[in-house]
């Protein structure tokens, strides 16, 4: 998901439909400046990260920079910049399944798990009590596993968990499933 924001926390930029394409492709989404309050989660910022289970499925974590993340995720921006281009260049091979009763915007959710990701989103944002969980809001009818995949330079970046996605994860069952 790509959204533009400021160096200002949580201030969207407007988009100009002046832009070309040429220039929207040259435009960096994710700054070192950026990165830094990312690892740091010193502000919100649209942030998705992606994990694997033990059957090997690759989900998506959409984070808002908030929750639980993985220390691993954040160790190399520019291996998470190949990793982010990869997995959103993947063709659409599946149908999603959706899980969530939420209707709005979904169109991010849907492609991933339309290539096979399952996905999720910390809902927490918008509740007034937080559950502290992920919850998935589309899965994959066929899933993607890491084999189909050439993402071993990136294996110190994706985190392993010891259970299946496919379900709501609270943040204590998946720090408590982290295998690295």
């Amino acid at each position: 998901m790509k959204k533009l924001f400021n160096k200002k926390p949580n201030k969207e930029v407007e988009f100009s439909t002046n832009l070309d394409i040429d220039e929207l492709k040259n435009m960096e989404f994710l700054t070192n400046e950026d990165w830094e309050n990312i690892k740091n989660q010193s502000y919100d910022y649209e942030f998705d990260w992606f994990g694997i289970d033990k059957l090997g499925q690759i989900a998506m974590f959409s984070s808002f920079n908030r929750g639980f993340r993985p220390k691993c995720v954040t160790k190399s921006l520019e291996l998470y910049k190949e990793l982010e281009e990869i997995l959103e260049s993947l063709a659409r091979t599946t149908n999603a399944i959706k899980i969530t009763k939420e209707n709005s915007r979904l169109d991010d959710w849907i492609e991933y798990s339309e290539k096979g990701l399952f996905s999720h989103d910390l809902q927490d944002v918008h509740r007034t009590t937080e559950k502290k969980q992920f919850d998935i809001l589309f899965k994959p009818e066929k899933p993607l596993t890491i084999n189909e995949l050439n993402l071993e330079k990136f294996s110190n970046i994706i985190p392993k968990f010891d259970f299946e996605f496919g379900t709501d994860l609270s943040f204590g069952k998946m720090e408590n499933g982290l295998i690295n």
